[in-house]
């Protein structure tokens, strides 16, 4: 049989099993947030990587092997040489990402 513990060890491990559980609840509000920031594709142009909002998106052209993506908040629309087929695919693994929770 072991011995009792005392009221100080107690509380110090009380203490610490609440700060354990408080970081795990605090970082399942973090993975069920982060869901959102995933709402945006990238692509290259002129030499730079640009995170686009996929909710801002107001069209795409196909101008061969290049893409024109018409945004919402820029004047000018964003070149990038890709193919409409790999949008759709990043695109798809954005949506499919943003109901699945996965990363």
């Amino acid at each position: 049989m072991s011995n009792p513990i005392s009221y100080g060890d107690f509380l110090e491990a009380s203490e610490k099993a609440l700060k354990w559980f408080s970081r795990i609840e605090g970082s399942a509000k973090t993975a069920i947030a982060a869901p959102a920031a995933k709402e945006k594709i990238f692509v290259k142009s002129e030499y730079k990587i640009i995170g686009i909002d996929v909710r801002k998106i107001l069209f795409m052209e196909s101008l061969k092997d290049y893409v024109k993506i018409y945004t919402e908040d820029r004047s000018e629309p964003v070149l990038s040489l890709m193919s409409m087929r790999s949008v759709e695919e990043t695109s798809e693994k954005t949506r499919s990402n943003l109901w699945t929770g996965e990363g």
